[in-house]
């Protein structure tokens, strides 16, 4: 039960009934201190990526979360299938598939081990125009 309020130009949160106020600021803060994951707006946005699962989505988010941590390997993630497994809670056809469509609709390349089990390696890519 959020209201988004604008004051002065800067949105605001405003929880109804207390007095509590949250700056964008306070949300940003909030958000680096729980190690939120970004989920871009181009992903929402732009109608090449429309046919994009909300789960690849998240995959993507989970993988560029990682790159702008620092977590790379030669500017690489690397990630196992069964890591993928875990973090979305799904099996490994639709790890691999999720996979697959964030490959197909240009967001990563993908350098694959071959074997399953094996570890890829993920490069983010930038979002393509309409």
């Amino acid at each position: 039960n959020l209201r988004w309020h604008n004051f002065g130009g800067q949105e605001e949160k405003i929880k109804k009934g207390q007095d509590m106020v949250y700056t964008i600021h306070d949300i940003n803060e909030i958000a680096d201190e729980q190690n939120c994951v970004k989920l871009p707006k181009e992903l929402f946005s732009n109608p090449k990526y429309e046919k994009v699962s909300n789960m690849a989505k998240i995959l993507y988010s989970v993988i560029l979360y990682r790159f702008e941590h620092g977590d790379t390997e030669n500017g690489s993630i690397v990630y196992k299938i069964n890591e993928i497994e875990r973090i979305l809670s799904c099996s490994t056809v639709s790890a691999i598939k999720y996979k697959k469509e964030l490959l197909d609709a240009g967001l990563v390349a993908i350098e694959e081990k071959g074997k399953l089990g094996e570890s890829d390696k993920f490069w983010i890519k930038q979002f393509e125009g309409v």
